[in-house]
């Protein structure tokens, strides 16, 4: 009886320390990957003083509005998207619900940058002989 009392007790330990590990290894990841993700958005309007009516009633519609007041101006992005393909078949929808100046941007590390520049920076990563990998053979 004691052995089988000490074995459902090891059980149970076992058991929490690997939920224990899992939750604290998964929670690791997902602040890294938070930390360095690109996120696709559409920049759906920037505004100077006061947001018309019609534009604020949409933006409530569609939810998941981010704000970003930068230089004197408020900028409204849409949700992210995971990929740039989603955020570019997703543009005609906000132009479509009055939006017309929307367009594709991307979000890297708290900084909006048009998706032609986030493509000439990924252009100039690859170019850059500093970032290519190094392969070193040591003989011994």
């Amino acid at each position: 009886m004691k052995t089988l009392k000490l074995s459902a007790l090891l059980t149970l330990f076992f058991l929490v320390a690997s939920f224990s590990q899992q939750a604290a290894t998964s929670k690791t990841n997902k602040l890294e990957d938070d930390e360095f993700q690109v996120k696709f958005r559409i920049q759906i309007g920037a505004y100077e003083n006061h947001v018309p009516y019609d534009k604020v009633e949409t933006m409530r519609k569609l939810g998941e509005v981010k704000v970003v007041k930068q230089d004197g101006r408020a900028y409204y992005y849409s949700k992210p998207y995971a990929t740039e393909q989603a955020a570019t078949s997703n543009l005609g929808h906000y132009i479509n619900v009055g939006f017309e100046d929307a367009h594709e941007v991307v979000e890297l590390e708290d900084s909006f940058v048009s998706l032609a520049d986030y493509h000439k920076i990924l252009a100039k990563d690859d170019e850059d002989p500093e970032k290519k990998s190094v392969i070193r053979i040591y003989k011994h």
